[in-house]
C-alpha cells in the first residue's frame, strides 16, 4: 500500500491491460462460438466449389463474376464470428444485434438447402401448364428466405441503432427520406416487372399471389438495406464509435442498396446493347459484393463500441457510491 492509497500491483498491472487494449485474435480464443462461423464459412466455400462449377471453357469475366457471387454469402457467415470476436458477451450487452447476424448467416444455410429441395418442391407441387417455371413450394421456400433475410438486416440495424451513445447532430429530413422514397421506388417498379414478365399470362388467384408477394418481399428487401443505411448516417455523422466501423458500413450498405436499385431497374427496362447489359450486369455483382465486404469490415473493426456501457454503469454507481458516504459522513459529524 502507497502512502496515496494505492496498491503497487495497482501502478504494475492496470497501464498494461489499458496499453494493451482489445486485440482479435486473443478474442476469438475467448468466444468459440465465433470459430463455428469460421468453420460453416469455409463449409460453404467448399459447397459452392463442388456444386456450382463453372462450364468448361469459361471466361476470365466469368470466372471472377462467379467468384464474386460467392463473396457475399461467405461475408454473411463470418459477421456473427467478427462480431463474436469483438465481443464475447454480445448476447447480453447487444442481444438484438447477434440475433440479426446470425439470421444473416442462417440465410446462406436455407439457399444451400434449396438445391437439395428442388426435386421435392416439384414433386410435391408440380408446376401449372400456363407457368411451368413457377413451383409453388420453392416459391414458398423463397419467401422464407427473403423474410429470414429482410428480419436479419432489420435486427442488425435495429441493433446498431440500439448501441448508438450520442444525439444526432444532423437534422433528421437528412436520411429519413431515404426508406419512403426507397419503398415507393421498389413499389412502382415491382408492379411495372411483373406487368412486363406476366402481363400476357391469364391471370389467377396463384399468380396474382405470387406476383404480390413477388413485389412485397423485393420491397422490404430495399427497405432494410435502407434502413441500415440511414442508421450508419446517423451514426458517422454523430461521432459514433468507432468511427471507421460506422464509416464502413454506410458505404457498404449503399453499394448494396445501389445494386438492389440497378436489379430493379433492369428488370423493367431493355438496355440499349448487350454490351451495356453485361457491364451493368458486372457493376452489380461488384458492388454487390463489395458492399457485404464493407459491412464484414465495419464489424470486424469493432462495431458497435460495447465497452464503454459497463464502465459508464461503474463510474455512476462510484459516484453515487461517494455522495452516500459524503453524506454519512456529514451526518456523523453533525451527531
Amino acid at each position: 500500500m502507497r502512502g496515496d492509497g494505492r496498491d503497487a500491483e495497482d501502478d504494475t498491472f492496470g497501464p498494461v491491460d489499458e496499453a494493451r487494449g482489445r486485440h482479435l485474435p486473443d478474442a476469438l480464443t475467448r468466444s468459440w462460438l465465433a470459430w463455428v462461423f469460421v468453420v460453416l464459412a469455409v463449409g460453404f466455400v467448399g459447397w459452392y466449389v463442388q456444386f456450382q462449377a463453372l462450364p468448361a471453357g469459361a471466361s476470365a469475366a466469368n470466372v471472377v463474376i462467379h467468384i464474386l457471387q460467392l463473396v457475399p454469402s461467405v461475408c454473411a457467415i463470418l459477421v456473427p464470428a467478427a462480431l463474436l470476436a469483438r465481443h464475447p458477451d454480445a448476447r447480453n450487452r447487444a442481444g438484438g444485434l447477434l440475433v440479426g447476424a446470425v439470421l444473416f448467416a442462417l440465410v446462406q444455410g436455407l439457399v444451400v438447402l434449396a438445391d437439395p429441395l428442388q426435386g421435392v418442391f416439384e414433386s410435391v407441387t408440380p408446376p401449372s401448364q400456363d407457368l411451368p417455371s413457377i413451383v409453388p413450394l420453392e416459391v414458398v421456400y423463397s419467401g422464407l428466405i427473403s423474410l429470414v433475410a429482410a428480419f436479419a438486416v432489420g435486427y442488425i440495424a435495429v441493433g446498431l441503432s440500439g448501441a448508438r451513445r450520442y444525439e444526432d447532430r444532423t437534422p433528421s429530413w437528412l436520411s429519413a427520406w431515404l426508406v419512403p422514397v426507397v419503398t415507393i421506388f421498389g413499389t412502382v417498379v415491382g408492379v411495372l416487372a411483373a406487368e412486363r414478365f406476366y402481363g400476357d399470362a391469364p391471370m389467377s388467384p396463384f399468380l396474382a399471389a405470387y406476383l404480390a408477394a413477388t413485389i412485397i418481399f423485393g420491397v422490404v428487401r430495399l427497405i432494410v438495406w435502407a434502413y441500415l443505411l440511414s442508421v450508419g448516417v446517423r451514426g458517422a455523422l454523430a461521432g459514433e464509435d468507432p468511427r471507421p466501423g460506422w464509416t464502413l458500413v454506410t458505404f457498404g450498405a449503399a453499394l448494396v442498396l445501389i445494386s438492389l436499385v440497378l436489379v430493379n431497374v433492369t428488370n423493367t427496362i431493355d438496355l440499349p446493347t448487350e454490351t451495356v447489359a453485361a457491364w451493368v450486369g458486372y457493376a452489380i455483382v461488384v458492388g454487390y459484393a463489395l458492399g457485404n465486404v464493407l459491412v464484414l469490415a465495419a464489424f470486424t473493426v469493432g462495431l458497435p463500441e460495447l465497452d464503454g456501457y459497463e464502465d459508464e454503469d461503474e463510474d455512476e454507481d462510484e459516484d453515487a457510491g461517494d455522495d452516500w458516504d459524503d453524506d454519512a459522513e456529514d451526518l456523523s459529524r453533525r451527531g
